[in-house]
């Protein structure tokens, strides 16, 4: 369901030289905010010095979610988009494969299951973690990514399929749509990780978790980009040369485990 227009005053967008806030937060123009404007500056600045495959470099903003909570301290998304430039975060990933910094081959490391490994990390269940938190016996894999996307976006677990998603699942896979409730694939899903049964206890959701996972991105692009390693963005994974892969890995996993107490499974490694 898409949000409607008046909940756009709960996005901020962070850029080179300023935030926009509504008029009746005005407190939030703080240092914390200037603290974020001269990142945001820092980061852009040292992307601009690098040469890219795909056109001219990007600007890139820190979005912000959810500023109208009453606890809202800039703790909620945090994710970072392209605001200026070819927003190669809408490649295919095939088509980011080919993307070179200053001539050099590139590859894509991503964390498996983001969101879900924060969450696990955050209710002190590290010892639950494995290669793939969403390998779940007898529910395929697009399906539970769905479920617990669709739960920590909507904030309670979800009761029904999305709306046309059996369609995309069989037109994807080529297979048929499994036997399986909405409901059904959650009861496995909290069989997997009985943490999930304190899902609305928890409180745990979506926006809260994305400022986790954006914190670790931020924190590890600001120690690449510092060491002279050019690096871009694509929510739960970096871009990063090939040459370089070993150490942004191991900085990123670092950076799961200061932000959300959780050493996370990384792929794209070379």
């Amino acid at each position: 369901m898409r949000k409607a227009p008046a909940l756009l005053l709960d996005r901020h967008f962070l850029r080179p030289q300023h935030v926009v806030f509504p008029q009746n937060r005005p407190k939030l123009n703080n240092s914390q905010a200037e603290q974020l404007r001269s990142q945001m500056s820092r980061i852009n600045k040292a992307l601009s010095t690098y040469h890219y495959s795909f056109g001219p470099a990007p600007i890139l903003r820190r979005q912000f979610e959810k500023a109208n909570d009453t606890c809202w301290n800039w703790n909620k998304g945090g994710r970072l988009y392209v605001a200026i430039g070819p927003n190669f975060q809408n490649f295919k990933k095939a088509e980011r494969a080919g993307i070179k910094f200053n001539g050099e081959t590139t590859v894509e490391i991503d964390v498996s299951a983001s969101i879900l490994t924060i969450y696990l990390g955050l209710c002190g269940v590290t010892d639950a973690i494995e290669s793939d938190p969403y390998d779940i016996e007898g529910l395929p894999r697009e399906l539970t990514k769905h479920l617990l996307v669709n739960a920590f976006g909507g904030e309670r677990p979800p009761k029904q399929w999305g709306k046309g998603f059996k369609a995309e699942y069989e037109q994807e896979t080529g297979l048929t749509f499994p036997a399986i409730t909405a409901s059904q694939g959650w009861a496995m899903a909290c069989k997997k990780h009985p943490i999930l049964r304190e899902f609305e206890e928890r409180a745990i959701y979506g926006a809260t978790l994305e400022f986790h996972e954006s914190q670790a991105i931020v924190g590890t692009m600001n120690k690449l980009l510092g060491e002279g390693i050019c690096v871009l963005p694509i929510h739960d994974s970096l871009i990063v040369p090939k040459a370089h892969s070993q150490i942004a890995s191991e900085l990123l996993s670092k950076a799961y485990v200061e932000s959300a107490s959780v050493k996370p499974t990384i792929k794209g490694i070379e």
